[in-house]
């Protein structure tokens, strides 16, 4: 009678997972029509990597990130696309391969963090599915995104780690998962080592203390790269050009206020720079989660 069940859910997530396959592979290498200016750089230097060792700039496997276009690219995805393009020689398909790969992944990865999370079947299933028809997934699945690697690399930690609370086992592919996701996507290089710290709290007490130790030496050993460049343009210079401080306008628009009331004690108090950073900062997080943006 068991058996029967399974077999049902086994087919349901395999059918899902072949309707994301589908949305994201059909005519990948056409749609969208040509590979853009960004994705072009990224396969050329997959394809140096993958002939010569080296990026077209001469520098011999790059850890950290690659130099394209006045911008630090981190490293996972060239060579995601490197391994594709030996395989299946250059081309358009190749380079975006990696990214639809990985969102195809995260489709059934979505599914087994909603069990892990001891949600029933049909919510589970219905998570899948939206993710496999979301128009903004499907979007960053068709091009050569590294962003979709390195949120299905990320994916992939909440997994193991949640599925280390009962095996310990598998905490350390989730290290490994974790420090990866790093080397994909800039945001994740903040993002990642938060939530693994967020999920260890959460859960601190199914976790063995000498496991976590062993596992937070083996993170700092893989991310040792990261953390000794830190202050090097490679790290640094993304986080620069898109932290809210940079574009934001507090500390002018606060002098002006503080100057059209008299720059009173009770302007300063009001009109406080720090008071403008979180209504930004409030407002931004709101963008992210307006439905205009996500649908």
């Amino acid at each position: 009678m068991g058996r029967k069940p399974n077999l049902t859910k086994a087919a349901v997530i395999g059918l899902i997972v072949a309707l994301g396959t589908f949305l994201r592979l059909y005519h990948l290498e056409t749609l969208p029509p040509s590979l853009y200016w960004e994705e072009a750089a990224l396969g050329y230097d997959a394809l140096s990597i993958s002939q010569t060792g080296k990026d077209y700039h001469g520098n011999t496997l790059p850890i950290v990130a690659f130099s394209s276009f006045g911008d630090y690219k981190p490293s996972a995805y060239f060579y995601a696309t490197a391994v594709a393009i030996k395989t299946l020689g250059a081309g358009d398909f190749a380079v975006r391969l990696p990214s639809a790969a990985s969102g195809i992944i995260a489709i059934a990865i979505v599914y087994f963090i909603c069990r892990q999370l001891k949600l029933d079947e049909g919510t589970s299933l219905l998570a899948a599915f939206i993710l496999a028809i979301m128009p903004w997934h499907i979007q960053f699945s068709r091009a050569a995104f590294e962003v979709n690697l390195g949120t299905t690399l990320f994916l992939l930690g909440i997994l193991f780690l949640l599925k280390a609370r009962l095996a310990v086992k598998f905490f350390y592919p989730a290290t490994v998962f974790f420090a990866t996701s790093m080397y994909a996507y800039h945001g994740l290089r903040v993002l990642s080592p938060l939530m693994a710290l967020s999920l260890f709290l959460l859960y601190r007490k199914q976790f063995n203390f000498k496991l976590v130790l062993a596992n937070l030496m083996l993170s700092l050993i893989l991310i040792y790269p990261i953390i000794s460049n830190i202050g090097s343009p490679a790290i640094n210079q993304r986080f620069r050009e898109t932290s809210f401080l940079s574009q934001s306008t507090a500390v002018i628009s606060t002098n002006q206020l503080r100057a059209e009331y008299g720059n009173s004690l009770l302007a300063r108090i009001i009109f406080h720079r720090y008071w403008w950073w979180v209504g930004e900062l409030t407002g931004n997080y709101l963008k992210n989660v307006d439905l205009n943006f996500l649908f």
